[in-house]
């Protein structure tokens, strides 16, 4: 056996479009393998009794806008180290769209403690600006902004304490008739990783990709 689960979920519908969706999850399931070698499981492969609250929500206060705010909270196991821990986790997501522009700010913040100590804090941001100026032609910025933050003293990998990743890309996509697109753009990394105590911008694309539908 791999996953045995029991779930319970209520839903509610208001006003300004508004659903609320809550949920509580009975989950024992096994997560990895001990030995990635191997496929077998039993001992290689333990299950975890998972205990968590879920939930989610949209609502739209005004025509333009749209509000959503999902999120985990209770005892789930994690993959990369095999254990069972309480997880904090919110992910917000802001759309605002007027004319021919749409704006839309998301996030993840996940707080992981095993053991009555953080084990790992992870924020992943994105900030996205799309402008259609025909149904021909669009421009995309797209900036991304992650960091990681892990107790390296109880991570069973070889992965670091401290990682930032920045993203800043620009898409043009044209599309001359229904079957053709064209894609151009740039993109700029920016890294930073705890050992090498060092940070610049790594790597710059230019692009361009041309597609056909068959």
């Amino acid at each position: 056996m791999l996953e045995k689960s029991v779930s319970f979920w209520g839903e509610f519908r208001g006003t300004f479009q508004s659903v609320v969706r809550l949920g509580w999850r009975l989950r024992k399931r096994a997560v990895n393998r001990i030995n990635q070698a191997s496929l077998e499981t039993g001992d290689n492969a333990p299950l975890f009794n998972e205990n968590y609250l879920q939930w989610f929500f949209e609502t739209a206060p005004w025509s333009n806008w749209k509000i959503n705010l999902d999120g985990r909270y209770g005892k789930i196991a994690d993959a990369e180290n095999l254990v069972l821990g309480n997880m904090t986790e919110i992910e917000p997501i802001i759309t605002y769209r007027f004319g021919p522009v749409e704006l839309k700010a998301s996030g993840t913040f996940r707080d992981y403690e095993y053991e009555d100590k953080s084990l790992y804090k992870e924020r992943f941001l994105s900030f996205i600006v799309l402008y259609r100026r025909s149904q021909r032609i669009s421009h995309r910025f797209l900036y991304l902004d992650n960091l990681t933050e892990r107790d390296v003293d109880r991570w069973r990998g070889d992965e670091l304490s401290k990682e930032i990743e920045r993203n800043f890309e620009y898409t043009l996509t044209y599309s001359p008739n229904d079957k053709w697109r064209i894609l151009a753009g740039i993109k700029l990394e920016y890294e930073f990783e705890s050992d090498t105590d060092e940070g610049d911008i790594t790597n710059r694309q230019f692009y361009c990709k041309i597609e056909k539908k068959i």
